[in-house]
């Protein structure tokens, strides 16, 4: 195969158009991975309509993606290819929105048997996303700690609270009492359309029982 699809980005209009390009000649410590699935995520589609970092037309964007290892360079072990495998990959550098991606196998994160290429795309900036939260707070286990909302981010960061020993609380308009209970978590409040009030409302309660006079 010596030609592959790319999402090619075009600066004139900020948009991405599906291009035929050539296989890229891998350096001495790079992997080539084949992409079975794609992550999208916030910051893609941001630098894709603000290019921030003047990307030349025909840059690959996607940070996440997931696949199968088909080649390695010189300086790499060759008993990576044919590994299941999930990435981050850095916005400077041609991405995931391809059918291959030349990465450094640094990037690259083994994908557990049984998890979907599906699943593992869409894990990796979310996971390090929550994971930087998560460094910010003291870790001091069992004080309590509330989460308002829960997406991608707020799911893994809570999770890794619990398991760090925190007592969390939470806010969310989606959330099931199925979920909350596998969560772990102590009290959770589904909230109404009234998002905002219920939130400051709530926000407001919880501070009055929880924090220190």
């Amino acid at each position: 195969m010596t030609q592959y699809r790319v999402w090619g980005y075009q600066p004139s209009s900020n948009t991405l158009e599906l291009n035929q390009v050539e296989r890229p000649t891998l350096g001495e410590n790079q992997i080539l991975v084949a992409n079975k699935a794609i992550g999208i995520n916030p910051v893609d589609w941001k630098f894709i309509h603000a290019n921030p970092l003047n990307w030349e037309e025909g840059h690959v964007p996607g940070v996440d993606g997931a696949g199968e290892i088909i080649q390695v360079g010189a300086n790499v072990d060759p008993k990576l290819v044919g590994r299941r495998v999930a990435y981050h990959g850095a916005l400077k550098r041609h991405g995931s929105f391809a059918e291959m991606t030349p990465l450094y196998p640094e990037r690259v994160m083994m994908i557990p048997d049984g998890m979907s290429f599906e699943l593992a795309a869409a894990l990796p900036c979310p996971m390090l996303t929550a994971w930087q939260a998560f460094e910010k707070i003291p870790h001091n286990s069992n004080r309590r700690v509330l989460i308002a909302g829960l997406g991608a981010v707020n799911k893994i960061l809570c999770q890794i609270l619990v398991a760090a020993g925190f007592q969390v609380d939470a806010l969310s308009a989606s959330l099931s009492s199925e979920q909350a209970q596998s969560m772990e978590f102590i009290t959770f409040i589904v909230l109404s359309q009234s998002y905002l009030m219920a939130t400051w409302r709530y926000l407001m309660l919880w501070a009055s029982r929880v924090l220190p006079l």
